[in-house]
């Protein structure tokens, strides 16, 4: 009989560390309320998560166990009795908050709890400038005319000029006259917009409190504990001498022995930018025109040149002669509209830990 109930013992302890085992990963897996890095955003801005500290798994040297640790049998040395841990509660755990970097669990404890406090995210940098427009200039255009109809009937032959390229015209033929005069309409001109040049640099935020909590892995029991108390191993070097307990959320902490409240935070919202840097309607921009004719008419554009501007009516020209148009382009410019910062970096993903007075 003695026999037959150490076995029936065996196979309790075994059902109630494999149910204790169960509901711990089910917490963690499921996100009920386990105390893990967040990942969702909030108000479409740019949500950053928090593996803590960034780049290492918490593990240090006592990496999380497979299974609960065995409860020793009477709750002294290495062990203590604390508050039991209220349903929908993690715990007990161990918990560090400071500045530098946080330890790593200690044995009889895993990681499980990851987050930061005290936010520090400076406004975005802005500036905005403008480029210069850029002018396009389409050349003027020659009409010639019977010098003795010129300015009564339509011209009798035009030419458009390929800037800066002599050419050689000869117009008297299609216009059957002896002697022809020409008048230049002027080119036209296309102030092209300024492109704007944006500055925006978005420093990266940083926290001024770092927290670690690391759960207990031993099997919750009374052992020789008080009604309404479990043995957990007492913390380690590095964290705060009392183990406390954590709840997703900001919520109000549960009394029970655990009633002073700390918030901490997983990731941040951070919609951190600069206003839109534009630009004004470009001002300035020009283009200048000038026909010069030659009496050469070899398209060499040489002997006896003679300048023609914008606006020249029905004077005499040289036929067949040489031609060329010179264009000169002055590009415009803008103002720029001012940048300013706008957005803010908002911790999100609150998490309450609560420890003992």
């Amino acid at each position: 009989m003695a026999h037959k109930r150490v076995i029936l013992q065996r196979m309790l302890r075994a059902l109630l560390k494999a149910a204790v085992l169960g509901a711990a990963f089910a917490s963690v897996a499921c996100g009920g309320d386990a105390f893990t890095a967040g990942s969702g955003g909030e108000d479409g801005g740019t949500t950053h998560d928090s593996s803590f500290p960034p780049g290492d798994t918490g593990s240090g040297n006592d990496a999380p166990v497979d299974a609960l640790g065995e409860p020793p049998p009477t709750c002294s040395g290495a062990f203590a009795c604390v508050p039991g841990v209220p349903s929908g509660w993690q715990g007990p755990m161990e918990v560090y908050a400071g500045m530098a970097a946080p330890p790593a669990c200690t044995t009889g404890f895993a990681q499980s709890v990851g987050a930061y406090d005290v936010l520090q995210a400076q406004a975005a940098t802005c500036g905005c400038s403008c480029g210069p427009s850029t002018t396009t200039c389409n050349p003027p255009t020659l009409e010639f005319s019977n010098s003795m109809t010129c300015g009564v009937v339509a011209p009798c032959a035009t030419a458009t000029l390929t800037p800066n390229v002599c050419r050689n015209v000869n117009e008297q033929s299609q216009c059957s006259a002896v002697t022809l005069d020409m008048s230049l309409v002027a080119g036209t001109s296309v102030i092209g917009s300024c492109t704007p040049a944006p500055v925006r640099n978005v420093p990266q935020y940083s926290w001024g409190l770092q927290a670690r909590g690391c759960a207990s892995t031993v099997a919750p029991a009374q052992v020789n504990c008080a009604s309404g108390q479990i043995c957990a191993p007492t913390p380690g070097a590095g964290f705060a001498q009392k183990l406390c307990i954590s709840h997703a959320g900001d919520v109000a902490c549960p009394g029970n022995g655990y009633g002073v409240k700390h918030l901490y935070y997983t990731s941040v919202d951070d919609t951190r930018t600069c206003s839109d840097c534009t630009c004004s309607t470009p001002t300035g921009g020009s283009c200048s025109f000038s026909v010069v004719g030659y009496s050469s008419s070899n398209a060499s554009c040489t002997l006896n040149a003679v300048t023609y501007l914008p606006g020249t009516k029905c004077a005499g020209v040289q036929q067949p002669g040489d031609f060329r148009v010179t264009v000169a382009p002055t590009n415009g410019s803008c103002t720029a509209s001012t940048s300013s910062p706008t957005g803010t970096a908002t911790p999100i993903g609150p998490v309450t830990v609560c420890c003992p007075l």
